[in-house]
């Protein structure tokens, strides 16, 4: 079904078809003819909106001429008019098509859509309300109420860069909610392209200087606990102390902007007090997910201890380790955790844009590639994975190979299952988790599996001793856990 074409459409069509056009353009347009400035994020607004709400700039009304002779005046009509028709058919837009006669031209067409387009001010949404909103005077701007400039909404930089095309692009994807998996790649190439690089360059190193994986390995095993485990730790922190430091960077350049009060984590996460302004957010401050995302990387670098503690308990499993090497499992192991990682943040990036500043909702462009929380998080991840997927091998393929000697089993081991079982609680089902409704729920239902592989593992390489039993203990208590968040339970653990 067509719709009506408005005042945002125009601006759209020239912001994106009309080479050498700038949102400051039509900025600098309405304060020409008003001779009354404008907050940068108004013009945006218009361009990228996404919800009923937002109306168009009066001043444009019958501005047809002014808008034609500073934009299309000297350019290739032909080309923008072709431009022109794939833009109306692809919006679906309706007003008064060429007639078909020798008088219409490139010309006409173009002055047409400006005279329909720009004399509608008011989104399709609220069209049937204008009656109302003439009765009562109109409706407020979006930017009324602030006791400043509304924060310029790009991407990656100040206030003061100028928009090109490639950003208007990024910016009118985050603001439609158009985030397919293309559009998010698009988003993110040149970090994608930075970390395929490093990769590569790294690992022509590596083989120059015939360090293998399993030496990186052995060389992360062989360090001190007192510097394997704080190193561990700082890793985990390091995503929240990073997105910290990016929250308050953003909201000093809104106090810079802007004279009104700011919450710090409403400006830090959505980029302006009372609304979403797309791209501009940063990090989500909240308390909730703070804690959330701490704890969760905690119990993970607890889990990566546990592993180091554990194998050190056991007698010659650093020989084993280097004559056993395995470099394509932990090359491939390496690639998987890479790709885990990229598509945890083209989910979350997939997210749609939130309606309203609340604490809870995730704000997709929190998670564009190139914020340092999201680089550090990634890093974590892959790190931990990596490491633990590492250890995972090497110690079922150790106690397979001393299967036949019976050792007893040091009671470390304890704390591996612990951890593990505690992080996947956390992450999936704790009532934080339920809160920010996260999407690795399915987590909890990988605590089965962990304790079969325990088990397995306990029963098949280890003589029958007080430390196999304290293990079997602690693996029945977690499948009792587990067993509390099956459907049939489920309203018995939310009721308590």
């Amino acid at each position: 079904m067509k719709r009506k074409v408005w005042q945002g459409d125009v601006l759209r069509f020239i912001r994106r078809h009309v080479s050498g056009t700038r949102n400051l353009d039509f900025q600098y347009l309405s304060e020409e003819i008003t001779s009354a400035s404008l907050a940068p994020a108004r013009i945006s607004e218009i361009i990228n909106v996404s919800r009923s709400g937002h109306i168009g700039r009066p001043e444009f009304d019958g501005r047809e001429a002014l808008f034609y002779d500073r934009f299309f005046a000297g350019k290739d009509l032909a080309v923008i008019s072709g431009k022109l028709k794939g833009f109306v058919e692809e919006e679906k837009l309706d007003f008064p098509s060429p007639l078909g006669t020798e008088e219409d031209t490139d010309e006409t067409y173009i002055r047409r859509f400006l005279r329909y387009g720009l004399s509608n001010l008011y989104t399709p949404d609220t069209e049937e309300g204008k009656e109302e909103a003439d009765e009562s005077g109109p409706l407020p701007d979006i930017s009324e109420g602030r006791s400043g400039p509304a924060p310029e909404p790009v991407l990656n930089g100040g206030p003061e860069r100028e928009y090109r095309e490639e950003d208007n692009t990024e910016a009118s994807v985050l603001a439609s909610g158009e985030r397919s998996l293309a559009s998010v790649v698009r988003q993110n190439w040149f970090v994608l392209f930075l970390l395929a690089f490093f990769f590569l360059v790294s690992s022509m190193y590596l083989f120059a200087s015939g360090i293998s994986l399993t030496e990186l390995f052995l060389g992360l095993f062989h360090l001190p606990l007192p510097a394997f485990a704080p190193l561990a730790l700082l890793l985990a922190i390091l995503p929240k102390a990073a997105g910290l430091w990016e929250a308050s960077a953003a909201y000093r350049r809104y106090k810079k902007q802007s004279e009104g009060a700011g919450s710090f984590w409403t400006i830090a996460k959505f980029g302006a007090e009372d609304t979403v302004v797309p791209g501009r957010g940063v990090f989500d401050a909240g308390q909730i997910n703070m804690q959330y995302g701490l704890f969760s990387n905690l119990t993970g670098a607890l889990c990566t201890i546990a592993f180091y503690l554990h194998a050190s308990e056991l007698e010659g499993f650093s020989s084993f380790v280097a004559s056993h090497p395995a470099d394509v499992f932990l090359f491939l192991l390496i690639l998987a955790s890479a790709a885990i990682s990229i598509c945890w943040d083209f989910l979350m990036q997939m997210r749609p844009l939130p309606e309203e500043t609340d604490s809870l909702s995730e704000n997709p462009s929190n998670y564009l590639m190139g914020r340092l929380h999201v680089l550090a998080t990634m890093l974590h991840l892959m790190l931990t994975l990596v490491f633990d997927g590492a250890m995972i091998l090497y110690l079922l393929w150790y106690g397979y190979a001393e299967r036949f000697s019976h050792p007893v089993l040091s009671y470390s081991f304890i704390f591996v299952i612990c951890t593990i079982a505690f992080y996947l609680w956390f992450a999936s089902v704790s009532p934080h988790a339920r809160a920010l409704k996260v999407d690795c729920g399915w987590l909890i239902h990988m605590i089965p599996v962990m304790s079969a592989i325990t088990l397995y593992y306990v029963f098949r390489d280890f003589a029958l001793s007080p430390s196999s039993a304290v293990c079997l203990a602690a693996d029945l208590l977690c499948l009792f856990v587990w067993s509390r968040y099956l459907p049939a339970g489920r309203n018995v653990v939310q009721g308590t």
